[in-house]
């Protein structure tokens, strides 16, 4: 019998106007299910939504397919979906704050002062436009080899995993976008590596003004009103668990390379208020000393 990996493929859009990075998606599919995918990213990279409305120049659009080492490939559960019940922007930033303080607590070699700073400074557009994330060290110090971030790529979900977390967040307040599902991704690959702890995500999209906070023992935690309307700055930060300068370059490999599938749903649980979430991180303490 042929062994199913053996005809993945890995298929990447990227969108784009001159330098500026419009809309990109990715996933990891059969050799079958190629055409369909590939359209649909395709009418992705297209839709109007991912430039300026009334724009004049049409967007270039690069894809990317290769083929998926079967003995590469990892298999890797989703995180857990939490959602943050908040009504205001300073609401959602006392959470952040908490949450990262608490950790401090937790026996994490973290100084939450600085990382706070480090979140803030991507809400104040102070730090360089980049469609990666920047890597920190656990006192919030960059570890980005040139500065330019860090795109965690090659990673892809079962369709059925796909449409039955769509079918969950639907009644959850978490909301149904193609957005939410990538996000959740891309935070489950890189907090399935060992040296990542943490993640922040503040979209750059000025109309979504929706992010996240994922914690390795905890999950995904959608922070909504994260800033205000009509804002174009954001980012992903990610933050090491322990100094990591000798394994920096497995873990780069890792983000950038490893191919990874979910093929199970994760659980989606409802609207929490900030009390109890900061319960469920207190749970979790740092183990290995």
């Amino acid at each position: 019998m042929t062994d199913p990996a053996s005809s993945l493929y890995s298929v990447r859009m990227r969108s784009f106007l001159e330098d500026r990075h419009l809309a990109g998606g990715e996933d990891i599919v059969a050799a079958e299910e190629l055409p369909e995918r590939i359209t649909e990213l395709l009418n992705r990279g297209l839709s109007p939504s991912t430039h300026d409305p009334g724009r004049e120049r049409r967007p270039s659009l690069t894809f990317r397919i290769d083929p998926v080492d079967p003995g590469a490939l990892v298999s890797a559960p989703l995180l857990p979906v939490h959602c943050l019940k908040s009504d205001t922007v300073s609401e959602t930033w006392a959470f952040v704050r908490d949450a990262l303080a608490l950790l401090e607590t937790q026996g994490f070699l973290l100084d939450s002062k600085h990382l706070l700073e480090q979140c803030r400074l991507l809400l104040a557009g102070n730090r360089p436009v980049s469609p990666g994330a920047f890597l920190l060290s656990p006192d919030g110090d960059p570890l980005d080899p040139d500065g330019r971030g860090i795109r965690v790529t090659h990673f892809g979900m079962l369709r059925r995993v796909r449409e039955g977390m769509i079918s969950q967040v639907a009644v959850h307040g978490t909301g149904t976008s193609r957005r939410f599902i990538e996000a959740l991704q891309i935070a489950s690959k890189a907090l399935h590596s060992p040296p990542v702890l943490l993640e922040f995500c503040l979209s750059d999209n000025p109309e979504y003004t929706t992010g996240y906070l994922a914690l390795k023992g905890v999950g995904y935690i959608r922070l909504p009103h994260l800033k205000p309307p009509g804002i174009p700055a954001g980012g992903r930060l990610y933050v090491m668990e322990k100094p990591v300068d000798s394994s920096l370059e497995t873990l780069l490999g890792y983000l950038t390379k490893t191919p990874v599938l979910f093929t199970e749903e994760s659980d989606v649980f409802p609207m929490t208020g900030s009390r109890t979430l900061l319960e469920r991180i207190a749970a979790h303490r740092r183990t290995d000393g």
